[in-house]
């Protein structure tokens, strides 16, 4: 009786271990597969707003050239409308449609780059918001 008797006490001491080191296991294992998920989400999240920033820098650049466009456009008319004055300022006859379409084209262009400015800032007001 005494010889099966520290083999029984050793073989439930092995077994007490082994049950505590497979909890401590799967404890460990499940705190790492938690943290794991934790950080995926994390990246996904982190992913959303890189392509929202990318999404928002290329409509920036293209607004840009769009209003690189449009200077050019007004540097153009202005141009033109400096020219009817120095032709008026030497005496130059001008027709009336050269100077109303002239006019009418320059104060249209300034109106339109204003209103895409105020558009664009409203955008970009409503786009931080988010």
């Amino acid at each position: 009786a005494n010889a099966g008797g520290p083999e029984h006490i050793k073989a439930s001491i092995l077994s007490a271990v082994e049950d505590k080191v497979r909890r401590r296991l799967r404890e460990d294992f499940s705190q790492n597969q938690a943290e794991c998920d934790s950080l995926r989400r994390t990246q996904e999240e982190l992913n959303q707003g890189q392509n929202k920033l990318t999404n928002i820098l290329a409509r920036i650049k293209n607004e840009e050239g769009e209003l690189d466009s449009n200077i050019m456009i007004l540097e153009s008319k202005k141009e033109e409308m400096e020219d009817m004055l120095d032709k008026m300022e030497d005496g130059e006859e001008l027709s009336c449609d050269e100077a109303v379409s002239a006019s009418f084209l320059f104060i249209n262009s300034l109106w339109m780059l204003l209103l895409r400015k105020l558009l664009q800032k409203t955008r970009f007001i409503f786009l931080v918001r988010l």
